[in-house]
């Protein structure tokens, strides 16, 4: 296993190819809808049904709320190294398909393509304001981002915010199921932000774990490959073993890729000032 979710190199199994999801990605660039088993892209799946009606579903806020991060030294991968990071801020929610429609209205940005047209235009599935936008290439969201005055964490932030300074592996502390951000994983769908809060981070920080992975800043060259692919993290909610979500995973997505599993969240920092000033 290599580590990033699959074997080195690809196996057959009678006339089908398995293709390891790190290395050719290319093969779901256009959000086709595939089961993963085992870092392997396999066969189709239905969309998972919403959740109940009888779960509130929290109001957008009129402004996207961010969470500190401090400076300090926090550990970092698998192998619990200690890095030092100076303080910054995350949002405390991945980016909304209402908050992207925001940004296309006074854009006129490309959108994602499963959003539906109509006379007035073309807008997010009906009821999913508040889901993660989703289908939209690094660069895509670069330029979110850079409109919205903020950036894309490195991977180093995003595990940060989710970790804290201690040794954890799941935003919350211990396993516990209840606090991962997950609706069914034997079906490729997602559910709207906020409605896991006892899964936060230390910080406050929400969804990092399931639902989608998330766009980070940091590029990675998986083995077997010749370019550089984008470093994703927080796991997604058809991943068929959800316990290998720990926050500490990893896995490499081509950036020039339209999926339909993930999504993104933004960072600020402090202005770096020159010396002399």
């Amino acid at each position: 296993m290599d580590g990033y979710g699959g074997p080195r190199a690809t196996e057959r199994k009678g006339r089908a190819t398995l293709i390891p999801w790190a290395a050719r990605l290319r093969k779901n660039q256009h959000g086709d809808p595939r089961e993963i088993h085992d870092g392997y892209l396999t066969g189709c799946c239905r969309r998972a049904p919403l959740p109940a009606a009888s779960q509130p579903i929290p109001s957008q806020p009129a402004q996207k709320e961010m969470v500190e991060v401090g400076a300090g030294e926090f550990y970092f991968g698998d192998e619990a190294e200690p890095r030092y990071l100076p303080r910054f801020w995350i949002d405390k929610y991945e980016v909304t398909n209402a908050e992207y429609l925001a940004y296309v209205k006074k854009t006129g940005a490309p959108i994602p393509h499963h959003w539906r047209g109509g006379p007035l235009g073309r807008f997010p599935p009906r009821g999913q304001q508040r889901w993660p936008v989703r289908y939209l290439s690094r660069a895509e969201v670069l330029a979110y981002v850079q409109w919205a005055g903020k950036d894309l964490p490195t991977e180093m932030e995003w595990e940060k915010a989710a970790r804290g300074t201690d040794h954890r592996l799941y935003p919350w502390g211990e396993w516990d199921k209840s606090c991962l951000s997950y609706y069914d994983h034997a079906m490729l769908g997602t559910g709207p932000v906020g409605m896991h809060p006892q899964g936060a981070s230390p910080y406050g920080v929400e969804d990092m774990l399931g639902n989608v992975f998330e766009w980070t800043k940091s590029d990675t060259s998986p083995s077997g490959t010749t370019r550089p692919y984008a470093v994703v993290r927080g796991g997604c909610d058809h991943s068929t073993d959800f316990r290998k979500l720990t926050l500490t995973w990893r896995n490499a997505f081509a950036p020039s890729g339209h999926y339909p599993y993930v999504g993104f969240r933004c960072v600020r920092r402090e202005p770096r000032h020159h010396k002399g000033q």
